[in-house]
């Protein structure tokens, strides 16, 4: 996921950060700051290196999809999910992971084995109506929560205790569940 603030202050550059989210646990586990002429591609390296990524399954939108970024969540030993559209099909997705095999089966065969041996775990997801799959394989649902968190607490500055503060993020969940 990646974030840019933004600072009224005049000759003062935005900061772009790319953020590891952990989904069960609702939680970002790492932050890289991509450079001011750079974009994602060579933040999401740095990211990953920082993170133990051990029997994880890491789910990256398509500018992560590059070569260098998918050998590195391999050499790390965890698997990660392609990016479909959400129009495909079960037999869609077959086909393009059978061209993928003999696209770069000989040069990568863990990576080919892997997603071979995990098939039947991640086919499930075409099970799934479109809408519900494109909930499932975009950030737009992870990145609703915490947008709304910071739109609630801008408008007050000090809350009088704990509870008048976790009242208002708990009406930030309600407003981002409904969308």
């Amino acid at each position: 996921m990646t974030r840019r603030s933004i600072d009224r202050v005049p000759k003062k550059a935005a900061i772009h950060m790319v953020s590891a989210w952990a989904q069960r646990n609702s939680l970002v586990l790492g932050q890289a700051q991509v450079g001011e002429k750079s974009n994602e591609i060579t933040a999401i390296p740095k990211l990953l290196s920082r993170l133990d990524l051990t029997g994880t399954v890491i789910a990256i939108d398509a500018m992560g999809c590059q070569k260098k970024i998918t050998s590195q969540i391999v050499r790390q030993d965890a698997d990660y999910i392609l990016s479909l559209k959400g129009n495909q099909t079960k037999k869609a997705a077959e086909s393009a992971l059978d061209t993928l095999e003999a696209k770069w089966g000989k040069q990568y065969p863990t990576m080919i084995e892997s997603w071979r041996s995990k098939w039947d775990n991640s086919s499930v997801f075409f099970k799934y109506p479109e809408p519900i799959r494109r909930i499932m394989y975009t950030t737009n649902a992870n990145e609703a929560v915490p947008r709304q968190f910071r739109k609630s607490t801008k408008i007050k500055d000090v809350f009088p205790n704990k509870i008048s503060l976790l009242k208002l993020l708990y009406v930030g969940i309600k407003n981002a569940s409904r969308k």
